[in-house]
């Protein structure tokens, strides 16, 4: 199933902000080490583990409405999911 920015922003608003992926610009240059050419033709949003109430929560509300996301880590460590 694919959500859109609403659906999304409902489901998951107690619990962090989303980002469209195309406005990640810099975040993309700053990350040189992960591809996201394969992440930006088939997906739309990126969600920054480090604006997030509760990651684990955050995992747990994806995984219970079969939503497909990718977990990746930064180059400072930090993870962010794309979704």
């Amino acid at each position: 199933m694919t959500y859109s920015y609403n659906k999304l922003n409902n489901l998951l608003k107690s619990q962090t902000q989303i980002e469209y992926l195309s406005d990640s610009e810099n975040f993309q240059s700053e990350n040189k080490q992960i591809d996201f050419t394969k992440y930006n033709k088939h997906n739309e949003f990126i969600i920054y583990s480090y604006i997030t109430d509760h990651f684990p929560t955050l995992i747990n509300i994806l995984k219970s409405n079969n939503i497909k996301y990718t977990l990746l880590t930064d180059e400072f460590n930090t993870d962010f999911i794309i979704i």
